[in-house]
């Protein structure tokens, strides 16, 4: 429904806003950006219901499941460029995200920094040398190959996955302060 809706307001030239007992007709103009852009966001309904641990812990893995494939989709719009890189942020705009979902509650602080917590384990199993998924594809070569590779081959392995990671950070950290003083 929601969705519906902003595809409806995307195209139309005008909206209708009732102030009060005053009617106002908004030209829309569209812009680069495409969340928030007139001011609209979902208003998400949460639902509290007491569980028992055994009861909770389905729905809690199903939630987890979700925020994991949640990252690959990402990083697969991210590498495929169906989404900007001016999407990622950084250490600067984690905090941004933190004090906005405190401001809203409990419940949204947890819920973003358990989105962290799946972000990081997840990001972790990628196969770069410097992370643990890097590190459990050099211990596969090694048991397929029956001998681990020479360190040269690792430390040059594990540099360049560093400068790649480093990459990330840098262009993160730049999104994040284009994002606050531009």
């Amino acid at each position: 429904m929601f969705d519906d809706t902003l595809t409806a307001l995307a195209a139309a030239k005008t909206i209708t806003v009732h102030r009060g007992e005053r009617v106002i007709a908004v030209k829309i103009t569209p812009g680069e950006r495409q969340a928030g852009q007139i001011g609209i966001e979902r208003e998400a309904a949460s639902v509290f219901r007491r569980e028992t641990i055994t009861g909770s812990l389905v729905p809690a893995l199903e939630k987890t499941a979700q925020a994991a494939m949640l990252v690959y989709v990402i990083f697969r719009k991210l590498f495929s460029a169906d989404l900007s890189r001016d999407v990622v942020a950084g250490p600067l705009g984690i905090l941004q995200f933190t004090y906005m979902a405190a401001q809203r509650g409990w419940s949204d602080l947890f819920h973003l920094v358990g989105m962290i917590t799946v972000n990081i384990g997840v990001i972790n199993l990628f196969p770069l040398p410097p992370l643990d998924g890097g590190r459990l594809v050099l211990l596969a070569y090694e048991k397929i190959r029956g001998r681990a590779p020479r360190r040269k081959v690792q430390e040059v392995v594990i540099m360049a996955g560093f400068m790649l990671l480093l990459g990330v950070i840098l262009l993160a950290t730049f999104n994040d302060v284009t994002r606050m003083f531009f």
